[in-house]
């Protein structure tokens, strides 16, 4: 485990590293990585191949890893400081979550600006995102979702999140009411189904170029 706190405040970690996954920071092989304050960036002049700044990803996605081997979870706690400027020739521009068995919880602080050849240009998943507080914005990607590109795997969102942008391949996630405001929509691309924990329609908290319905009896919105 690695915990980051910056506790006297202005620490930086600018990764220098291209031609591979994660630029700044690689949480690997049943590692657990908690940031607490910081900022974090890839300067590296050849772009990385998947997660510009920061990959989680399981061992048997890592080159190294032995034949047959079990796939250990990796999990990354962002509580606060700042992931910015990643770029990646592949997908995840600031952070790609690699694997099913890896899990990405975001409390607060910010990521932005990141840039993705491929999707996803601040964060792409195929695992477990919990997006619970914070701000993800600035975004590009020449495929699909310029902040948030979720390919597979489960989403939550909830608390005060500041989210530009969601681009959802057509799967059924989560949404908890608490701090999401009809004043600063989420824009949704792309279909998906969101079960809710509330009986009032959080359709306002979104916006979509499909139509969001509301289903009081199954507590569901449905972007189609």
């Amino acid at each position: 485990n690695l915990t980051i706190c910056d506790c006297d405040g202005g620490g930086e970690c600018e990764g220098n590293y291209g031609g591979g996954s994660g630029g700044c920071l690689r949480v690997s092989r049943g590692a657990n990585l908690n940031i607490y304050g910081g900022t974090y960036t890839n300067l590296a002049t050849a772009n990385t191949e998947h997660g510009g700044a920061v990959v989680i990803i399981t061992n048997t996605a890592y080159s190294g890893a032995a034949a047959g081997s079990a796939p250990n979870e990796s999990t990354f706690n962002f509580y606060g400081g700042t992931i910015s400027g990643g770029k990646t020739t592949g997908s995840g521009g600031n952070l790609n979550v690699y694997s099913s068995k890896c899990t990405f919880n975001m409390y607060g602080g910010t990521i932005e600006n990141g840039q993705a050849d491929v999707n996803g240009g601040n964060i792409r998943s195929y695992g477990t995102v919990n997006l619970l507080g914070g701000t993800i914005t600035g975004g590009s990607a020449t495929g699909n979702g310029d902040d948030v590109f979720i390919y597979d795997g489960t989403l939550t969102i909830g608390g005060e999140m500041n989210i530009g942008s969601i681009y959802l391949n057509g799967k059924s996630f989560e949404i908890h009411s608490s701090g999401l405001e009809p004043e600063n929509p989420i824009e949704i691309i792309g279909i998906g189904k969101f079960a809710t924990n509330v009986l009032t329609d959080l359709g306002a908290c979104f916006k979509a170029a499909g139509e969001i319905v509301y289903d009081a009896t199954a507590k569901t919105l449905t972007i189609q």
